[in-house]
């Protein structure tokens, strides 16, 4: 319970730390008033390291926790491999009316009314955070390359 407590705080200061550097980065490229300025050098602010989402083990050694979880990872092969069976089903019914009928009436009762919604759940839950981790990078990405440029 205490480590649950412990990776959910950590987890909240990482997003607040993602918050306000993107918030730094933002105000400081509008802070610019020469358009010409803007366009030349980037922001200070961009050039702040951007930490990720770690487990306190490895923040250490720098390595990058992944977007989603293996959970969620599996969870969707599994999905994907009810989803594949079930097409196969509905190919074959024609073979085996009563038989694959049966099967692919029982894939869509459980891949439509639950695993598929869970798995949507799952993915929005998740997605906030991957998607805030993507535009941090990619805006940090971008006013690298243009600086390299130049």
């Amino acid at each position: 319970e205490t480590a649950l407590v412990k990776r959910e705080l950590a987890r909240k200061r990482s997003t607040a730390t993602e918050n306000s550097i993107m918030k730094d980065v933002f105000e400081t490229s509008s802070e610019c008033e020469d358009p010409e300025e803007s366009a030349s050098t980037p922001p200070q602010a961009a050039f702040q390291a951007v930490p990720e989402r770690s487990t306190p083990s490895s923040e250490s050694t720098g390595i990058v926790k992944p977007s989603f979880t293996k959970r969620f990872v599996y969870f969707g092969l599994f999905v994907g491999n009810i989803a594949l069976l079930d097409f196969f089903a509905e190919v074959f019914r024609f073979l085996n009316w009563r038989v694959f009928g049966r099967l692919t009436m029982f894939t869509n009762i459980v891949m439509g009314g639950l695993l598929f919604p869970i798995w949507l759940l799952c993915l929005a839950w998740q997605l906030p955070g991957a998607t805030v981790r993507f535009e941090t990078a990619e805006h940090g990405a971008r006013i690298l390359l243009e600086k390299r440029a130049k």
